[in-house]
């Protein structure tokens, strides 16, 4: 079992739940990723929506990685549509020695 001192962030216990909030890493993940999607535009369509997630995390969410695409993707399909664009060339996303391959999808907002 590890604590939190004054001079560090939040340690975890050995159950892996953070001793300030009592959540494990995989909820503090999903939290960070919800915080910095927050002021995502969800107002407007995305002809790439992946790419418009990336460009958005890179700002917003300091140590972010690719596989974080897929989660917050789940937060547009609770406020529109992803849909798989007309078939075209598969579309690459280079990051921090990360590479994401994938058919482009399109965001349709519920906003209309």
């Amino acid at each position: 079992m590890r604590f939190k001192d004054s001079n560090s962030q939040s340690q975890e216990m050995s159950n892996g739940r953070d001793i300030g909030t009592g959540l494990d890493k995989r909820q503090q993940e999903l939290l960070r990723i919800s915080r910095a999607m927050e002021n995502f535009n969800y107002n407007r369509n995305y002809s790439d929506v992946y790419l418009a997630i990336h460009q958005h995390l890179l700002q917003e969410l300091p140590g972010y990685h690719l596989a974080q695409i897929m989660d917050a993707a789940i937060l547009l399909m609770e406020k529109g549509e992803i849909l798989l664009a007309p078939p075209s060339e598969s579309l690459i996303i280079n990051h921090a020695g990360q590479r994401l391959t994938y058919q482009r999808r399109i965001y349709e907002s519920g906003f209309r």
